[in-house]
């Protein structure tokens, strides 16, 4: 990279147009301001309060130390208030997009072309996930780093000056230490001197080629080796087979960057609408990048933006592809800053034919229509329709999957403010299986992970918890110390939130470290002594038989606690195991299946009750 592929434009309106569009950002995604966290935040907040950010040892797949450090200042500044994390997101974004304007203006001979590339990156909807999902941030700091690291040695490239060539070295290894997905920037870097000077032709020439980028190969060596030694392994999701590798290098990377919208909760029929218009611009937009292409002029402008989204979706092939709802969505974000360039710069095209067709073919430094003249009219409107044609289609797009994240940070609230108000006795050591929690909302995560963490944050040191899937085993060797509770959650209709329903608590005795109290009844399964094993209340009895089990009878209707079957785990040595029993809400004993997947087994006894 030793020689400039850009004209040196002067515009003042240029420099605004980005700041302007970096503005544009902060407006359009302002709603996420309101929304609270999701599921996998607390996964990050919970290793920031402790003051140990550097790498999350639990889950031992990924080394990202420089966002977790933005995790600390988030979490030293704004506790659990989740404005605050928000907003170093949107920032986050924002910088993002002045940067993809400030890129594309030094490399396509066009003010309105760096504009149109920043206006996109800030409206496109596949960026909802890593903007709005607090725990998206690594891919908005990697992409900053990454994208100041090509600013900058463009700079080098046409000044020479080695300032900027060590500030790209110090910018490329912010940006591998903040995620892997800034693995590919070395090789793109390497694309753009090759387009830029051609191949080497005397060994000479290729020694110095390689020289300039060996230190960027040496950084990320580094990255990996460190990573090692903090994990213990290379971590990662693991091999998802060279399916994925195929279809992300093609329909899965093209798709929902050419119709980004999630169409589980735009619906078939808002989304098709929307892809149709798109399509219909592309076509449009194709028919100028058809008559001006020449393979000599046209092909670094074409090849640029596709090194910058192969190279940025390179690490994530072998992953899980982006889903029709727009989830995984966070893979695209550094790609996306190829297709907006290429997006823009086929804008270009289409503009230049105008101006063509109005008489006015000139670049910069030619002949400009006079201001007012009719010809000077129709090039301003068609500036206006090519820039606010794909911009409002993906402002609708944009408002149309936001509401899954907000209603995802809504329902991920509301589980724990249920528990507030039922207030449950729980103690350090316990351990709480939640029933019923979703795994996301029409492609937003709620409570896929961070529950423990969550647990652990929101009701007090000690006691941890996890989602219980139907079917899924209860250990209760996680409650050593204390109590394993149930949690019930039921979808409320009107709203598709979790409702709380019901909780309980099962544990050893001896390890028990909860009182009784007049709420609390207990019953010992192998003896029933009276006083200890009877519930009544008006709808419904919870009667113990000796030597079987538990029973709640409900008028004509009766559910058992069987006391064989495979669904709970009895700690070792243990001989008595007590129900524990807690009404703290008003319970419906009318929907007595609450309890039709908890079943018992205890040593030495066998056998079902009718």
């Amino acid at each position: 990279m030793t020689k400039s592929f850009s004209l040196n434009l002067q515009s003042g309106w240029r420099k605004y147009g980005q700041i302007l569009a970096a503005l544009l950002a902060l407006v359009v995604f302002l709603p996420a301001l309101a929304a609270w966290f999701t599921g996998e935040d607390f996964s990050f907040i919970l290793p920031a309060s402790t003051g140990k950010p550097f790498y999350q040892t639990w889950q031992n797949l990924f080394y990202r130390p420089l966002p977790n450090l933005l995790w600390q200042f988030d979490y030293t500044a704004w506790g659990l208030n989740a404005p605050g994390y928000h907003l170093t997101n949107l920032a986050l974004h924002a910088a993002n997009v002045w940067l993809v304007g400030r890129l594309v203006r030094k490399t396509v001979p066009s003010d309105f072309a760096g504009v149109a590339a920043a206006g996109l990156f800030a409206l496109t909807p596949v960026h909802i996930e890593p903007v709005v999902w607090l725990a998206g941030r690594p891919d908005l700091l990697a992409t900053f780093f990454s994208l100041l690291t090509l600013a900058l040695m463009l700079e080098f490239a046409n000044s020479g000056q080695w300032g900027y060539y060590a500030g790209g070295l110090a910018a490329f290894g912010a940006a591998i230490f903040s995620k892997e997905s800034a693995a590919g920037i070395p090789f793109i870097l390497m694309g753009f001197g090759l387009l830029a000077n051609g191949l080497p032709r005397s060994a000479q020439t290729w020694r110095n080629f390689g020289l300039k980028y060996l230190p960027f190969l040496l950084v990320e060596a580094v990255y990996w080796l460190v990573r090692y030694a903090a994990l213990g392994s290379l971590g990662s999701y693991g091999n998802a087979g060279l399916l994925n590798v195929a279809w992300n290098l093609t329909i899965g990377l093209w798709q929902p960057l050419l119709f980004p919208f999630n169409f589980e909760s735009a619906g078939w029929l808002w989304g098709g609408l929307l892809s149709v218009i798109l399509l219909a611009f592309y076509g449009w937009l194709s028919l100028a990048f058809f008559s001006h292409f020449t393979f000599k002029n046209q092909l670094k402008h074409l090849t640029l933006p596709l090194l910058l989204m192969y190279g940025g979706i390179a690490p994530a092939l072998t992953l899980a592809p982006v889903g029709l709802n727009m989830s995984q969505s966070r893979l695209l974000y550094l790609p996306s800053v190829g297709f907006c360039w290429l997006l823009a710069w086929l804008i270009r095209l289409k503009l230049l034919e105008i101006k063509k067709a109005a008489g006015n073919s000139g670049e910069a430094g030619q002949p400009r229509p006079n201001e007012g003249s009719p010809r000077s009219g129709r090039l301003q409107n068609s500036k206006l329709l090519l820039g606010l044609a794909p911009g409002l289609i993906y402002l609708a797009g944009l408002l149309l999957g936001l509401s899954p994240w907000l209603h995802a940070g809504s329902e991920a609230k509301t589980t724990f403010s249920q528990l507030e108000q039922a207030g449950l006795p729980f103690q350090p050591g316990d351990y709480i299986y939640y029933e019923g929690l979703p795994d996301n909302y029409q492609g937003a995560y709620i409570w896929r992970n961070g529950l423990d963490e969550a647990s652990s944050l929101l009701l007090g040191p000690g006691i941890h918890g996890t989602r219980r899937p139907p079917g899924q085993l209860i250990d209760y060797g996680k409650a050593v110390q204390g109590q394993t509770w149930f949690v019930h959650y039921q979808t409320v209709a009107a709203n598709d939130s979790p409702g709380y329903l019901f909780g309980y608590s099962l544990s050893n005795p001896a390890g028990s470290t909860v009182s009784p109290s007049e709420d609390f009844q207990r019953w010992n399964l192998e003896n029933c002594q009276a006083g200890e094993w009877k519930f009544s209340s008006t709808q419904g009895d919870l009667v113990c038989q000796p030597g079987q089990g538990l029973y709640l009878q409900t008028g004509w209707q009766k559910t058992s606690l069987a006391l064989s079957g495979p669904a709970l785990k009895i700690p070792v040595n243990t001989t008595v195991l007590e129900f524990i029993f807690s009404n703290y809400v008003d319970y419906d004993f009318q929907q007595p299946q609450i309890f039709s997947d908890l079943t018992m087994s205890l040593p030495g006894q066998s056998g079902a009750f009718t």
